[in-house]
């Protein structure tokens, strides 16, 4: 007994706790059937707006949910993109950034590159 508790690792003997894919399987494996069993039940309502329920959580399970179409903005021309407000910022916000730089980085410039006639 005791060989058998240091190859698994486990010396306290203690079982392992299940893993989420575990516990996710058993939880499904328990309540899927009543689950169904409770949509047939609902299958067989007076009220239309429970059948219809029903009817549709059986077929999103069986089929899946719709896809939800989304907007193609690829074919819109580029000046679509430049009217967000985020683009326009960061448009202002590099060019003033540009200006900065330039204008820190302009003394330097005097002072590397002389001015007047080039020497021979």
């Amino acid at each position: 007994m005791q060989e058998a508790r240091r190859r698994s690792g486990r010396l306290g003997g203690r079982p392992p706790k299940p893993t989420h894919d575990e516990a996710r399987e058993d939880a499904l494996r328990r309540l899927v059937p009543r689950a169904l069993q409770k949509l047939e039940e609902q299958l067989d309502s007076d009220d239309q707006r429970i059948v219809q329920t029903a009817a549709l959580r059986i077929l999103e399970w069986d089929w899946g949910k719709p896809t939800t179409p989304v907007e193609d903005v690829t074919d819109k021309p580029v000046a679509f993109l430049w009217k967000h407000p985020g683009v326009a910022q960061a448009v202002e916000l590099k060019s003033e950034l540009e200006e900065r730089e330039r204008l820190a980085f302009k003394p330097h410039l005097k002072k590397a590159l002389p001015v007047g006639e080039p020497s021979a």
